[in-house]
């Protein structure tokens, strides 16, 4: 699969690119949803790198990473039925499952907690927000172009995975939350 990258304008150079089933500009509002895809799953594979001695989160954030494909893979297709990867409702339930085994060794959440902890912990709540930038972008584009409603559904659910999973990653490596409170009017 070699290409000619010299210097002869291509179609990227002039704003264009190719989907899966046709062509458009690449500020489209669809180009830029999967972009959004594309984005959050790279920063998985950068929270997999603080990961590695973590075996079983690793193994999810790899699974999640094959999934963030298969829906980029569906956002570069305008119509439904020309894709020829979907997510699958056995992905959502997944994430479901994993949620609740992890909530069961977490204390019970009673306020808001700040972002951070442990750099695991940190980086995983930076991909919660991503998901839900990503999310955004989803819905919108929904709002003019059909969508598979698994898509949402499952970036939904794995914001509330990433959420979960910090909180756990903070957990296990014995590092304090930190409650928000609001600042007090003088």
């Amino acid at each position: 699969m070699n290409k000619d990258y010299s210097l002869a304008n291509r179609p990227g150079d002039l704003g264009q690119t190719v989907l899966i089933d046709s062509t458009t500009t690449k500020g489209s509002l669809r180009v830029c949803t999967y972009g959004e895809v594309d984005e959050l799953n790279c920063f998985v594979g950068w929270v997999k790198t603080a990961s590695l001695n973590r075996p079983m989160i690793n193994g999810q954030l790899i699974k999640i990473q094959r999934d963030l494909f298969v829906i980029g893979s569906q956002l570069a297709t305008t119509r439904i039925e020309n894709t020829k990867f979907k997510i699958e409702k056995s992905s959502i339930k997944r994430l479901e499952e994993e949620i609740k085994a992890m909530e069961t060794d977490l204390p019970e959440l009673r306020r808001f907690i700040l972002p951070g902890g442990c750099e695991l912990s940190s980086r995983l709540h930076i991909a919660r927000g991503i998901c839900r930038r990503t999310e955004r972008a989803v819905n919108k584009l929904n709002e003019t172009e059909e969508i598979d409603e698994k898509i949402k559904t499952y970036l939904n659910r794995l914001s509330d995975w990433f959420f979960i999973a910090a909180r756990i990653e903070n957990f296990a490596s014995k590092t304090l939350e930190t409650q928000w409170e609001p600042e007090k009017q003088a």
